[in-house]
């Protein structure tokens, strides 16, 4: 699920994320445990027939959806693309004014069409003097790269995203497709816009 690639060569990354004990499913109530007596007395009440009341037209409708299960937010759902990218000889000047013109604060590194880091607007500032300009001097960007890059895939669900952004302390992660092509990336920004704008998250395995 998750791919480490760098300088020494690509491997698998190992995660201990455990599933939240609280996304355990809960057995929806059978219809057997209905008060067969009531519902049909407080219909009666009402001058109309058990299955024609509202509350228990209600309840039958929420019976027979609670057996269903919603599908875990994919990393294919909230990934940015395209990937804003720059080649590995890009000076710190290049990438800095990238970001301000694409309103990015990662940009992937290529070395022709393999990427080889990824650069971010914290790692640029941890680097530049204030009292001096942007470096101008080609491949400077890679210098300060993190060159052990993160990747995930397509069909990732957020919440081992989140764990492995927060374990290995990376704010994006490059989405692949099975034949590892780049189609996009996820970063801490997705996650939150998610959480944010399209509430309740339902996180049901």
């Amino acid at each position: 699920m998750f791919i480490v690639y760098s300088p020494e060569g690509r491997q698998s990354l190992a995660t201990n994320f455990q599933r939240p004990t609280s996304l355990r499913k809960v057995t929806p109530p059978s219809s057997a445990g209905l008060n067969d007596t009531f519902l049909s007395q407080d219909s009666d009440s009402a001058g109309m027939s058990t299955s024609a009341h509202p509350s228990i037209q209600a309840y039958r409708q929420t019976e027979s959806s609670s057996g269903s299960r919603q599908v875990v937010v994919k990393a294919s759902e909230i990934m940015s693309r395209p990937v804003i990218t720059l080649p590995q000889t890009a000076t710190m000047e290049q990438a800095w004014l990238l970001m301000q013109q694409k309103g990015v604060r990662h940009v992937l590194l290529m070395d022709q069409d393999r990427w080889v880091g990824i650069i971010s607007d914290r790692d640029l500032w941890q680097h530049h003097n204030l009292d001096q300009a942007w470096s101008t001097e080609p491949g400077s960007v890679m210098r300060h790269a993190q060159q052990k890059l993160i990747t995930t895939a397509m069909d990732a669900d957020i919440r081992h995203i989140a764990w492995v952004m927060s374990e290995y302390r990376v704010g994006a992660l490059p989405v692949i497709s099975k034949d590892e092509k780049l189609v996009g990336i996820v970063t801490r920004t997705d996650l939150i816009v998610r959480l944010a704008n399209q509430p309740p998250l339902q996180l049901f395995a």
